[in-house]
């Protein structure tokens, strides 16, 4: 189950839609500075589609942030390959496409869904399914001797089916993530590993209520602390954003109200700008088409943008910070229904491109990617073979 499935099943009762107040309003975006400020970056965006997957033997369907290194962009795809159980790739600026490694399924790992890291000029990452117990493992491959080394998750108490991007630092071959489930609750863990020694360890179980649960996101860094979300519980059962201190100490920095008033369900990778966090949710806001939001490390929430299907909704990847932009995708709304790009500055909204999608692609899940001034991401639909595509965009 893709993450944007998860989250509506946690997100049921969101569309009834709820009437709390209080909350600060989206800027307005008619103003002259604003409107000027948005046509600069519209006329300066360059969109190119570099490459559509075929499934077999190259994978289908990616997902997950880009992690770079030696000149490469290296990526995951939850399907295809020779085993149809996910591939991690390789691709050059220029849309030169390799396999790197084909996941057999099975004791090794499958449908890897989250994107990857590097450190020590290895790739980390995870796979949801698979692995010794059937719950997910997290990996480490050199690209270069395509050797592979993994530890397998045991389910409940340990973790179970990591789903979230990677976070570490770039010297260290300890990494730190999350399980959408398994813990002592089952409703997911924050963990740190180093799979080169098949190690790992749960830094915090979420408990379901006020805690928050079923983290779909990785983490960020910020000063001595890590920061997520979760896509379920909370105060008011629509999710968290939370805070986690390096010994293991968790606090909710943020409870989601859900709509009309805040956004629902974030399943998002925190960006960092100017000591703030943002981040989006796919559902909540006034049109139920999903938020941009601000949150301070001490709780003080702001309402960015509420997201309507005309313009793109519906935003499910993260936001990349960039030139002190935010840049981010929707994975549905626009003309076709197949998602947009966006950018946030100035407090204006400015749709950069919508997907037509066919072989332009739809559905973005993943975060883009910031390498030698372009931005790139992928699409998990859409393509000349319907199995996604990789895309660029100078802004």
């Amino acid at each position: 189950m893709r993450r944007s499935n998860i989250a509506l099943t946690f997100a049921v009762i969101i569309a009834a839609g709820c009437s709390q107040q209080g909350f600060p309003a989206s800027p307005s975006v008619t103003n002259v500075p604003r409107a000027a400020a948005s046509q600069r970056l519209r006329d300066a965006a360059t969109y190119k589609n570099l490459y559509s997957f075929q499934s077999n033997p190259d994978g289908g369907s990616p997902v997950g942030e880009f992690a770079s290194l030696d000149g490469k962009l290296y990526g995951a795809t939850m399907h295809g390959g020779n085993n149809h159980d996910g591939t991690v790739y390789s691709i050059l600026p220029g849309s030169k496409e390799s396999v790197v490694y084909s996941f057999p399924g099975g004791a090794d790992g499958a449908l890897p869904e989250g994107g990857l890291w590097t450190a020590k000029g290895k790739l980390f990452g995870t796979t949801r399914a698979g692995g010794l117990h059937d719950a997910g493992t997290v990996f480490v491959i050199d690209p270069k001797s395509g050797q592979r080394l993994a530890y397998s998750f045991k389910n409940a108490p340990d973790g179970d089916a990591p789903v979230g991007d990677l976070w570490g630092f770039p010297n260290d071959a300890l990494i730190y993530g999350t399980t959408s489930f398994g813990g002592e609750d089952n409703v997911g863990t924050v963990y740190y590993s180093d799979p080169s020694k098949n190690f790992e360890d749960v830094i915090y179980n979420f408990k379901m209520k006020r805690d928050g649960a079923r983290p779909l996101a990785g983490l960020v860094l910020m000063n001595t602390t890590l920061y997520g979300t979760t896509a379920d519980g909370g105060a008011y059962g629509f999710g968290t954003v939370y805070a986690i201190e390096m010994g293991g100490g968790e606090r909710v920095v943020h409870n989601f109200r859900g709509p009309p008033s805040d956004g629902a369900a974030p399943q998002s990778q925190l960006a960092v700008m100017d000591g703030k966090l943002y981040g989006t949710t796919p559902h909540g806001g006034s049109a139920n088409g999903g938020t941009l939001f601000m949150v301070t490390p001490n709780g003080t929430e702001q309402l960015l943008v509420n997201f309507k299907r005309a313009s793109g909704s519906a935003p499910v990847a993260g936001v990349t910070v960039y030139n002190k932009t935010l840049y981010g995708t929707t994975s549905r709304g626009g003309s076709a229904d197949a998602g947009t790009i966006f950018a946030f500055s100035s407090g204006a909204l400015t749709t950069l491109h919508t997907f037509k999608g066919s072989a332009d692609g739809r559905e973005p899940l993943s975060r883009l990617t910031a390498f030698n001034g372009v931005l790139y991401g992928t699409t998990y639909a859409g393509g000349t073979e319907g199995r996604g595509t990789v895309f660029a965009l100078t802004p």
